[in-house]
């Protein structure tokens, strides 16, 4: 590993507001940690619901959020430069509907349910936060 993946690896913490970022090629591993500052506004702010609103619970729900499951690069399109999905496409359980791209490696983000495309949330080439939700799928059985 050389400064350059190091300062890459920086970056990529400075980019997306990351405070621990962990790296291994090959024998070599880096654990990079920092303490980000404290926002008042995000812990100042506490939301109550409505007393008039039932919680439903998520089994019961019709439409699902496929979120990221890493930060990096969001492809919605395959490699042919043509859309992995597209509203009202339908999707299958374990078919990938769009890609992660992370330290130049590809990952397939794959849906957890059959079901119908209703939204998708974000731009093809955008970088995206882990848990940020990507697009919604309505169930389907």
């Amino acid at each position: 590993m050389d400064i350059e993946e190091i300062q890459r690896a920086l970056n990529i913490m400075d980019d997306n507001g990351l405070s621990e970022l962990f790296l291994q090629i090959g024998d070599t591993a880096l654990m990079l940690k920092r303490d980000l500052p404290v926002q008042e506004e995000l812990t100042a702010c506490i939301c109550e619901e409505p007393a008039d609103v039932e919680a439903q619970p998520a089994e019961t729900l019709s439409e699902t959020s496929i979120n990221a499951g890493m930060v990096g690069v969001l492809h919605l399109t395959d490699k042919h430069g043509l859309p992995i999905v597209t509203v009202g496409g339908r999707v299958s359980k374990g078919q990938t509907v769009c890609v992660i791209e992370a330290m130049k490696i590809r990952h397939d983000i794959k849906s957890v349910h059959n079901g119908v495309v209703s939204e998708i949330i974000t731009q093809d080439g955008v970088p995206v936060e882990y848990g940020q939700p990507l697009m919604i799928i309505k169930r389907e059985g």
